[in-house]
């Protein structure tokens, strides 16, 4: 029934068309003349033309987005295969002799780069924050009076406690 309705709209000039999910009648436009028609389908042709185009452009702009995705992928995929080693890379279990072995080369190295100075006593310079200027104004001539700097004579090689 509904293409019997369509049929005869159509040769009534009207054409029955769904819009946005209903069915609107719309007056058709007839060609007249070969020219239009001719004219029409150039259009239509340019149209047509500059769309593959445009569809060809992006396509190879995907196309090369999917090579990059691709190539990416790949060095993920190495990677993630690389953590997965390493992840089942079994943990050494050191004794005694070895921990006491790797000790030993690390103190060498770090020797290497850094002087050790035994025996020497250093002088200490400090500085003691008491607050701001008021609260040292209040205790002038009370308890901790005097200079806030000190100077203390310090041996290198004993443990601090």
């Amino acid at each position: 029934m509904a293409a019997k309705k369509a049929d005869d709209a159509y040769v009534e000039g009207l054409v029955l068309e769904r819009v946005d999910g209903k069915q609107q009648v719309r007056q058709v436009d007839h060609i007249l003349s070969a020219e239009r028609l001719e004219e029409i389908i150039s259009q239509l042709t340019t149209q047509s033309f500059e769309l593959n185009k445009r569809l060809a452009v992006k396509e190879n702009e995907i196309r090369e987005q999917q090579d990059s995705l691709g190539s990416l992928n790949g060095k993920l995929d190495t990677f993630a295969e690389r953590l997965e080693s390493f992840k089942k890379v079994e943990k050494l279990a050191l004794n005694a002799s070895d921990i006491s072995t790797i000790q030993t080369q690390c103190n060498k190295m770090i020797a290497n780069y850094l002087d050790k100075q035994q025996g020497d006593w250093v002088n200490v310079g400090v500085h003691f924050y008491v607050g701001d200027e008021e609260e040292v104004s209040k205790r002038i001539g009370g308890e901790g009076a005097g200079s806030r700097d000190a100077l203390f004579r310090v041996e290198l090689d004993k443990e601090m406690k």
